[in-house]
């Protein structure tokens, strides 16, 4: 993503359960160069199982929406720069290895994922 992307939108990057042995190519997602984006929509990354490793979220962030990254392979997830972000969507983690998880910012804030 490019430093100038805003929001990423409600399905951006959905792919649709008939057909998940297809593939958006999206192997990794580092959003930490993306310093105007302050939205991701609800299920905007949703079944993109090739999507794994650490997501990076950037400082501009203020919201993950809900099941935003539900059903990926995630792993990992660093909010070191995540300074704006108040709101992580209800299963915005859902079926991935973080589900259940809590995390903690450098401000101490939580978010149960």
């Amino acid at each position: 993503m490019g430093p100038t992307v805003t929001s990423i939108g409600l399905q951006a990057f959905q792919l649709k359960i008939s057909r998940l042995s297809e593939s958006t190519g999206l192997t990794g997602l580092d959003l930490s160069e993306a310093t105007a984006l302050e939205t991701i929509g609800d299920s905007a990354f949703k079944y993109n199982n090739q999507l794994t490793g650490t997501l990076k979220v950037g400082p501009a962030v203020t919201s993950i929406g809900r099941g935003a990254f539900a059903y990926t392979g995630l792993t990992g997830l660093d909010l070191s720069e995540a300074t704006a972000l108040e709101t992580i969507g209800g299963w915005a983690f859902d079926g991935t290895a973080l589900a259940g998880t809590t995390v903690t910012k450098a401000d101490g804030t939580r978010f149960s994922l």
